[in-house]
């Protein structure tokens, strides 16, 4: 887990020094990428679904539960492993949040979806960006 953490964090590092963003660390600047952390095992487990690489249950699921439907059938043909499909998921989740939250809007906001702990450690341990 040390060695996952370090790698990440310097990936960060380089990214924020080219002049990308990252959530909730730095200032909200629409000229530029931003990064957020999302962890799509949480959105499976919503979905009330195991990982796998077949994506329509998800969709499906997602759909039914939270109203906001996505086409990915030229996408979902070509996966072929779990981390794929979990990069989709992930991106599905994001989107959704942004959608229904406005996250881009205003990240100094705390969103339904951050519990007391998360909110007083944001500084330190960033903030996932996850449905509820």
């Amino acid at each position: 887990m040390r060695a996952m953490t370090y790698a990440g964090l310097k990936v960060l590092s380089y990214l924020r020094s080219l002049g990308n963003v990252v959530y909730p660390f730095d200032q909200f600047n629409k000229g530029v990428s931003r990064l957020y952390e999302v962890y799509p095992s949480n959105s499976w487990h919503l979905a009330g679904l195991s990982r796998g690489i077949d994506l329509k249950p998800f969709v499906k699921s997602f759909s039914d539960r939270y109203g906001f439907g996505v086409n990915i059938e030229k996408l979902a043909s070509d996966l072929k492993c779990l981390d794929a499909a979990d990069a989709v998921v992930a991106c599905v989740t994001l989107g959704y949040v942004l959608h229904r939250d406005g996250l881009e809007d205003d990240w100094e906001k705390r969103y339904k979806w951050i519990n007391d702990v998360e909110w007083k450690q944001r500084s330190i341990e960033g903030l996932i960006v996850k449905v509820e």
